[in-house]
């Protein structure tokens, strides 16, 4: 995990957090916890209650609405700085 300075810039250069003040962001970055994902993994399946926020730090993201886990037909493809 990127330390707190790195974590900050991270949170500032996303859509979703842009004009929160830097007070409010340093508790939201000390708060992140990250995750990794491999190719071909799901994140989270269709109708899954959601609790999470995740914000993209590198690679890709296919949003599906297909249940078939090998389905490749996205209505959506996120990447870094992007929220889902």
């Amino acid at each position: 995990m990127p330390d707190l300075f790195d974590r900050l810039l991270l949170l500032k250069k996303s859509a979703v957090f842009s004009e929160v003040a830097i007070d409010d962001l340093r508790r939201v970055a000390q708060a992140l916890e990250e995750q990794r994902y491999f190719a071909g993994d799901r994140v989270f399946e269709i109708n899954a209650h959601g609790d999470h926020l995740y914000l993209m730090v590198s690679g890709e993201v296919g949003i599906s609405l297909d249940p078939d886990t090998s389905s490749t037909n996205f209505i959506a493809r996120l990447g870094p700085g992007d929220c889902f």
